[in-house]
């Protein structure tokens, strides 16, 4: 079963700062569960 990532942003603008973090964040979390190779 994948992992799936919520990220909710609830500021008006995009492109500013909180939206400028949470796509990074997001894009940071996505490369750490492509590399992590399930262990069952």
């Amino acid at each position: 079963m994948g992992k799936k990532i919520v990220v909710v942003n609830a500021g008006p603008r995009k492109g500013w700062n909180t939206d400028t973090i949470l796509t990074e964040a997001s894009k940071g979390a996505e490369s750490v569960i492509k590399r992590i190779k399930p262990q069952v």
